[in-house]
């Protein structure tokens, strides 16, 4: 077709032009069609001009482009548009440009875009823009951002626009980014933010935040969480707290913290904390703390801490104590641990407690002592324990009591061990027995005691023995007696009493 052909192509022969077609016609044929012909181009001839064609087009052509048509347009076509072309587009035309050609527009076609244009960016058309392109945006462009279209952006976008623009976001504009936006935002960009802004933000943004991102907020931004917002804080982020951001929370934001979220934090914070702050840790919160993070509280700090909290510390907790804390544990606060909390406890925490501290102590929580730990009872507090206490000893716990522990006992508390404790001491506690305590067996005792275990006695600690423990030994037993073990009972006139079997 010539040139003049093309020129008197009516409406309905335009548009049934196939995109091939199209494509054949000249650049000179393009340049030569009238506004109307333009229009009346279908959505497959549109798709069909070639970047060369599209290049051709006048701004008053490209003005007459219907929202159909360029709704069929590509990034290719796009791409040679030049700004005075984009110029001409109304906002339903931006609104119109197929998501998938986006990518065509230039960062100065972008820049050079009214904020009616911005404002008219369909939400898909906003996610298609690539990181230059956002990057691109101006101040006021960002400005009128609809709070759709800030929550079509990925965390990539977000990552990309400056910082300028993002303290220029409204507080509308914050709350409207999307949990995907918001993990883009880096920490640089956080603290670029307002304190308004961060005011903002909500619960479930919150939540999306790392570690590094919340290491960016300012104690003045922080102030501003609600309760539920700082409870919403993940427990891979609140790391990423300060120490002084921890110092400056209010109580109710402590107790706010989840038992989930707790774990989180580093020894560092824990330490950080003040007396108040902890003290305001609910019940759950106490047992939700690591070994590690109790370790890291200061002495001062547990010796300030209800009965109540304590008591409500796990097993682990108990057991991550220092000597130094337990040490400044008041008679009241060890008063209230359980039988648990005891059992956690290990050798050099039992070594701790004083007289008073273990005098608090029931048969029950007594006899939770485990048998590593047990060696940790000074000879001093075993000497004080009562012989309801002596005789909750369990008979696992007994092997584990040292000799100097063992030498520590009373004629009194040796009355009170049951049988079954004397049959589990071993041959060298039986012999580090005082020759005083010894005088504590009855014959029930004695009985209980093993050859082996006779064989330990010394001629000092026989010679204690009392008539009363001589008869509960077995014949057996009386034969392993030297004769000098005899003679020191003749001596202490009590085998004088004893009526020995033929």
């Amino acid at each position: 077709m010539t040139a003049d052909q093309v020129k008197i192509l009516n409406d309905t022969q335009i548009g049934g032009l196939t995109s091939r077609q199209v494509a054949a016609l000249s650049v000179g044929d393009i340049a030569a069609l009238s506004v109307a012909q333009i229009s009346a181009f279908s959505a497959a001839g549109i798709a069909g001009l070639t970047t060369e064609q599209i290049a051709a087009l006048s701004p008053g052509q490209i003005d007459a482009l219907t929202e159909s048509q360029i709704g069929a347009l590509n990034s290719r076509q796009i791409a040679v548009l030049g700004t005075n072309h984009v110029a001409t587009f109304t906002p339903k035309d931006i609104a119109a440009i197929n998501p998938n050609a986006i990518a065509g527009l230039s960062t100065n076609m972008i820049a050079s875009m009214s904020t009616a244009q911005i404002a008219a960016l369909s939400t898909a058309g906003i996610a298609a823009l690539s990181t230059g392109q956002v990057t691109a945006l101006t101040k006021d462009q960002v400005d009128v951002l609809t709070s759709a279209q800030v929550g079509a952006l990925t965390s990539r976008q977000v990552g990309a626009l400056s910082l300028v623009s993002i303290a220029a976001f409204s507080a509308g504009q914050i709350a409207a980014i999307g949990t995907a936006g918001i993990a883009g935002l880096s920490a640089n960009q956080i603290a670029a933010l307002k304190t308004s802004q961060v005011e903002a933000l909500n619960s479930v943004q919150i939540g999306a935040l790392r570690a590094r991102e919340v290491a960016a907020l300012r104690a003045d931004g922080l102030d501003t969480f609600t309760t539920a917002e700082l409870a919403s804080i993940s427990s891979s982020a609140v790391s990423g707290l300060s120490t002084a951001a921890i110092a400056s929370l209010k109580m109710a934001q402590i107790a706010a913290l989840g038992t989930a979220t707790l774990p989180g934090l580093t020894t560092g914070q824990i330490a950080a904390l003040g007396t108040s702050q902890i003290e305001a840790f609910t019940s759950a919160q106490m047992s939700a703390l690591t070994s590690r993070q109790i370790a890291a509280l200061s002495a001062s700090n547990i010796a300030s801490l209800p009965p109540s909290q304590i008591a409500a510390l796990s097993a682990a907790g108990i057991a991550g104590m220092t000597a130094e804390q337990i040490a400044a544990l008041s008679t009241a606060q060890v008063g209230t641990l359980t039988n648990v909390q005891i059992g956690a406890l290990g050798s050099s925490q039992i070594a701790a407690l004083d007289v008073d501290d273990i005098g608090t102590f029931t048969a029950a929580e007594l006899a939770a002592i485990s048998s590593s730990a047990v060696p940790g009872l000074s000879t001093a507090i075993v000497a004080s324990l009562t012989t309801t206490q002596i005789n909750a000893l369990s008979v696992a716990v007994m092997p584990g009591l040292t000799t100097n522990q063992i030498a520590a006992f009373s004629t009194t508390q040796v009355s009170a061990l049951a049988t079954a404790q004397i049959a589990a001491l071993t041959s060298k506690q039986v012999a580090a027995l005082d020759a005083k305590a010894i005088a504590g067996l009855t014959s029930t005792q004695a009985a209980a005691l093993s050859v082996e275990q006779v064989q330990a006695f010394s001629v000092r600690q026989i010679g204690a023995m009392t008539s009363d423990a001589l008869k509960g030994l077995s014949v057996e037993m009386l034969s392993t007696f030297s004769t000098e073990e005899f003679a020191a009972h003749l001596r202490s006139q009590r085998l004088a009493r004893l009526a020995l079997p033929d």
